[in-house]
């Protein structure tokens, strides 16, 4: 039977300090914007990404578990900072990532690799035509490559995402190339990512998602064809979880994870007239 792991009592105590230093710093604001339409918006269960971004000059974090049977593999964490009514920066920290033990890594745990990104909705969709985006992003190589915790090259991403409403229904689709620096040095692997997701409410709180996704790296002969879905909940006006279960359709793909998160809307960060900055 699988023991579960334990996360070490540094890497749990980073993570509270980011969520809680960032609660305090941009608590939600009030008096400043209508609230009304600041909801908060999760993106990462996903493998794709929809057109969606934060709004102007507000922070969101997520922050979320991706288990194995019985054993956690990533404590994901992403800050997203809304730069304009249809951008936003993204900072996607993995505080805790887990692999399978081997000769480089015998405790198999530690600091994963960073996400810096940025992605722009460039039109909203209507009852014509969809809405489109695009995201540019380049992973940082954080994780020790000395313990198997990462390759310790930089990789290079950029993607498409195309997203509209069907009687009800937000359906996305996305595509996404990836320059992967080779750990020997001697040039780059590729990787795609194929994304088609689905989002429906089922009542004023509660909402089902699901996305079928495709990763092919041809280099390495790695392709992962996986299904997804789960349930969110509206916990108040800025909070947001979501539970789901990702299942492996190919070899390659993990048999099983439980995925589950918590989206949080912070606050306003803004300069007024004065030039101070105001919440």
């Amino acid at each position: 039977m699988p023991q579960t792991s334990t996360i070490p009592l540094h890497t749990a105590r980073l993570g509270a300090a980011l969520v809680l230093g960032l609660s305090a710093c941009v608590a939600p604001a009030t008096g400043v914007v209508d609230h009304s339409t600041v909801e908060a918006h999760a993106q990462r269960p996903f493998l794709g990404r929809d057109t969606h971004t934060v709004d102007d000059s507000f922070f969101e974090l997520e922050v979320g578990v991706a288990n194995d049977p019985g054993e956690i593999r990533d404590l994901p964490l992403t800050i997203k900072y809304g730069l304009g009514p249809r951008s936003e920066f993204f900072v996607g920290l993995v505080p805790y990532h887990k692999v399978d033990k081997n000769e480089l890594a015998p405790d198999g745990t530690g600091f994963g690799d960073t996400l810096v990104g940025l992605a722009h909705r460039f039109r909203d969709h209507d009852k014509r035509s969809p809405a489109y985006a695009f995201q540019v992003a380049t992973k940082l190589p954080t994780a020790r490559s000395s313990k198997g915790l990462g390759t310790g090259e930089i990789d290079f991403f950029g993607a498409i995402m195309a997203e509209q409403v069907y009687y009800g229904t937000t359906v996305a689709g996305s595509y996404q190339f990836g320059v992967l620096g080779e750990t020997d040095g001697t040039g780059f692997d590729h990787e795609h990512i194929l994304s088609l997701q689905g989002r429906r409410p089922v009542k004023p709180q509660v909402a089902v998602f699901g996305e079928m996704s495709f990763v092919w790296q041809p280099e390495v002969d790695r392709e992962e064809l996986s299904a997804m879905g789960g349930l969110s909940f509206i916990v108040d006006d800025f909070t947001l979880f979501d539970v789901g279960v990702r299942i492996g359709v190919s070899a390659d793909a993990p048999d099983f994870q439980l995925l589950f998160g918590l989206t949080r809307t912070l606050g306003l960060l803004a300069f007024n007239e004065a030039g101070a900055i105001g919440r």
